[in-house]
């Protein structure tokens, strides 16, 4: 019997949800105890400046698909053949 593998291909929004998962990962556990502590031990405190810092990331990760992105399209779209 020959033996069967998977087909090893990860697209582009499979990198982008890995990334997304791998931040959101390593975060959560060691930041809570940090955040908490400079915020003087205010929870409320503690909570506005993670949702200030999540909109910011957010914001720079949409400015980098922006930019990033569209000019990945256009080279793959209109390129000649054999050159990128």
């Amino acid at each position: 019997m020959p033996a069967r593998s998977l087909a090893r291909v990860l697209g582009f929004r499979d990198l982008i949800l890995i990334v997304i998962g791998t931040v959101i990962g390593s975060g959560i556990f060691l930041v809570p105890g940090n955040v908490i502590r400079a915020s003087g031990g205010s929870v409320g405190a503690a909570l506005l400046v993670w949702l200030v810092g999540g909109v910011l990331s957010l914001l720079g990760a949409l400015g980098g698909v922006l930019t990033g992105v569209p000019v990945y399209w256009w080279r793959r779209r209109f390129s000649r053949a054999g050159t990128t």
